[in-house]
């Protein structure tokens, strides 16, 4: 196994999860069906349970994609866990991907996973087992780079909310599934996504749009994640200030600035992305983060909130703002993963 990409196999197939056909799911649909067969698998219901009208042959219309470049799965995701609605969407492909030929190659992605056609296509050169291609996360907008996951901060990232602190090379995490057909045969195609490490650590395959679009579309993106989120993080007015700012909704960390391809900034325009510019001056970043990780204290009253987040709001906070005696009191503290922190 491994070596060239076999000709008569040259376009890999591209099964994607998606969930409605907003301007960013288009844009990577329409960008995939350039190299590769899509396969799409939606499902009658979201993986909290609640009904969703599926599209089914009307993403044909809405995508501008022919038949011969794109199939569509829709699944009954029944009862359960959100986790366990999730595999079987994703599982739902099996009957079809068992009709392909050993050695075509599988990609299994969402629809917030932005892979690139070069990168993507040297990693599948070289596959011998099946694994996850490197994505970096993008935060707040095209061109902010996130210093981790929002849904997988761990304790032990502390260092993550030190100003100072600066890896020597953007976060990547594991993102799509790169498989042969042969490798999923009597597989789960959720199980492996979920599990396989990164195939190729020195090639990053492209992007995921962690928290780009606006602040109400990331309220939503919140309510759907497998994870507890404070309500004072889903506060439309906090997430903008913050998405804006590139500071992590949660004070976790403070993003990087990174200057976007011209395919990604195109992508923006289509998919009507935030392009934030430069990063605002240090202090107010710092500043914001701080606020951002104190405000979840439920030890500090709704009023109060209310009250710093209007200032915040009219003008540029500084280091003279909140900053230095609350930032070494919050660095002191343990970082929660869901949004909250430990009443004093």
């Amino acid at each position: 196994t491994g070596g060239a990409l076999p000709m008569a196999d040259f376009r890999p197939l591209a099964l994607v999860l998606v969930s409605g056909a907003n301007p960013v799911t288009l844009t990577l649909l329409r960008r995939l069906a350039e190299w590769c067969d899509l396969v799409l698998l939606e499902g009658t219901t979201d993986f909290h349970g609640q009904p969703r009208a599926p599209m089914r042959s009307a993403w044909h219309s809405v995508s501008g994609i022919g038949k011969d470049r794109l199939r569509i799965v829709t699944t009954d995701l029944g009862s359960g866990t959100s986790s366990s609605r999730e595999r079987v969407q994703r599982d739902s492909a099996l009957p079809l991907v068992w009709r392909e030929p050993d050695d075509r190659f599988v990609l299994i992605l969402d629809c917030d996973e932005l892979i690139e056609r070069d990168a993507t296509l040297e990693i599948l050169s070289g596959l011998r087992e099946p694994g996850r291609v490197g994505l970096v996360p993008l935060y707040g907008a095209i061109d902010r780079v996130a210093r981790n996951i929002h849904c997988c901060a761990l304790e032990t990232r502390d260092a993550l909310r030190d100003p100072g602190y600066f890896p020597s090379r953007s976060y990547v995490f594991a993102g799509p599934l790169a498989a042969r057909v042969r490798h999923v045969r009597g597989r789960s195609l959720h199980r492996l996504r979920v599990r396989s490490p990164i195939v190729r650590e020195d090639i990053v395959a492209g992007h995921h749009l962690t928290m780009v679009d606006d602040a109400e579309s990331v309220c939503g993106k919140l309510d759907s994640t497998r994870h507890h989120w404070d309500p004072r993080v889903k506060q439309v007015l906090h997430l903008e200030t913050m998405l804006s700012s590139g500071v992590h909704l949660a004070g976790w960390w403070i993003a990087g600035f990174r200057e976007p391809e011209p395919w990604l900034e195109q992508l923006a325009r289509e998919g009507n992305l935030r392009v934030a510019g430069p990063m605002k001056p240090e202090g107010h970043v710092r500043a914001l983060r701080a606020w951002a990780e104190a405000r979840l204290d439920p030890a500090v009253p709704d009023e109060v909130v209310e009250r710093v987040d209007s200032y915040i709001r009219v003008r540029n906070p500084n280091e003279r703002d909140f900053l230095n005696d609350l930032e070494l009191a919050q660095l002191k503290r343990p970082m929660h993963r869901h949004g909250h922190l430990p009443r004093t």
